[in-house]
């Protein structure tokens, strides 16, 4: 199973699969606030150690990761960098006075989609998403395909979306898949044996969420499986 989480503050995580040619390891696309980074490292659970791989192409944070079935990495989105910032008043530049995780005023979203192939330690751009979103959560469904669901495109108003974009690393297409009967965005995203992708909890339209829906890889239908708001 594969669990996307926040692995830090505006990082992402994609932990390598079971098989399928695959390292097995576990790889964190750091990208620390205010400071975006494009570094990557990669966690090597046998020895407990780190070691850094070639950095991303594309600086960036609040995006997302996942394993295609073929052992490589896919990165999407997120944010590049912050056009402007105020917190009460206080300018763009003083981080000092400023709440970085409440202070957002816009943000420069991220369409790029960046593949890391682990046997050659090489990035190569893929096709770009359709809506530019951060702060998603992505998973590997049963058809092979990676299901990129909900996130965020104003991080200043913190509207949630529900768009569930769907990428082919086979054919290296997009497609738009049934939209989250709730949207939201900073929720969990996880797959079950049955290829069931599950998007829990999260924030909504300026709230947060208990609900959990989940979505069949195969054929595509998304229900509801338990309430809360």
């Amino acid at each position: 199973m594969y669990v996307l989480s926040p692995a830090g503050l505006g990082s992402a995580a994609a932990g390598g699969p079971a098989r399928g040619g695959g390292s097995g390891n576990r790889f964190e696309n750091r990208g620390d606030y205010p400071r975006v980074l494009s570094s990557v490292e990669i966690y090597r659970p046998a020895t407990d150690s780190w070691h850094p791989v070639p950095p991303m192409k594309q600086k960036r944070q609040r995006h997302a990761a996942a394993f295609g079935p073929e052992g490589r990495m896919y990165v999407f989105g997120g944010v590049s960098v912050l056009a402007t910032l105020r917190f009460n008043g206080v300018p763009a530049g003083d981080w000092d006075r400023v709440d970085a995780e409440h202070g957002h005023a816009a943000a420069n979203l991220i369409t790029r989609v960046e593949m890391y192939d682990p046997k050659t330690g090489t990035w190569t751009d893929r096709a770009p998403m359709p809506v530019g979103v951060g702060s998603m959560g992505v998973a590997r469904g049963a058809d092979g395909r990676i299901y990129v669901v909900g996130g965020t495109k104003s991080f200043a108003e913190s509207y949630a979306e529900g768009f569930v974009q769907i990428y082919d690393p086979r054919t290296d297409t997009w497609e738009l898949g049934p939209k989250l009967n709730t949207p939201r965005y900073a929720h969990a995203v996880t797959v079950d044996r049955a290829g069931r992708i599950y998007a829990i909890g999260g924030i909504g339209r300026k709230k947060g969420l208990a609900s959990v829906e989940h979505l069949e890889t195969a054929p595509l239908a998304l229900l509801s499986v338990s309430g809360g708001v």
